[in-house]
């Protein structure tokens, strides 16, 4: 029986991104199949834990993200850690888009769209918060270490990874990790409490 692989520490996880960017079907089935319960997962994180909604459907999540990387040109995966970073960073920029869409609608910029309805119960009141976040990370990447420590913080808030699997992820320790999230803590309380 084969068991799946283990998409955080299994360096078959990155052939497979290779030869799934190169067109390869089979290898993009494999690959879906191992990294989509880690997909859901971080999606459930997003959605549930951090923002406290019940009305965001972490599948949902997991089908925008695969639409906005498969759509365009095709993405040239390094590893996994590129991959779990894109996903990542590919999370945040949807929940973004989705609270400067209610923003939009609530001026009455926009009408609503049926595609975003469920998106605009789940963002609103919680439309600054993300913004602000967004805004605080972009601050922190211009810091000395910035880069790593916003890796950090966007494995850990919207992907909901342990310390142990983001030091897997970005090949670093566990202590660096917790290092880099006291820094990001600090920083971000500061930012926005100003």
């Amino acid at each position: 029986m084969n068991r799946p692989l283990d998409p955080l520490t299994n360096p078959e996880i990155t052939a497979l991104l290779r030869r799934s960017a190169a067109g390869d079907k089979s290898a993009e089935g494999q690959l879906w199949d191992a990294i989509y319960k880690t997909l859901k997962r971080m999606a459930n994180h997003s959605a549930a834990r951090e923002f406290r909604s019940e009305r965001l459907r972490p599948t949902e999540l997991v089908n925008e993200f695969y639409l906005r990387i498969s759509s365009g040109d095709a993405i040239e995966w390094k590893d996994r850690r590129h991959f779990f970073l894109v996903a990542a960073r590919v999370i945040e920029h949807i929940l973004v888009d989705t609270a400067r869409h209610a923003i939009r609608v609530k001026r009455g910029e926009n009408p609503r769209t049926a595609e975003f309805e469920d998106w605009m119960a789940f963002v609103e009141g919680k439309t600054e918060q993300i913004l602000l976040i967004n805004d605080a990370l972009s601050a922190l990447e211009s810091e000395p270490n910035g880069s790593r420590i916003v890796e950090v913080v966007r494995l850990r808030f919207y992907g909901g990874f342990t310390e142990v699997e983001i030091g897997a992820i970005l090949g670093v320790t566990e202590r660096t990790v917790k290092r880099d999230w006291v820094v990001a803590k600090d920083f971000l309380r500061a930012f926005l409490t100003r």
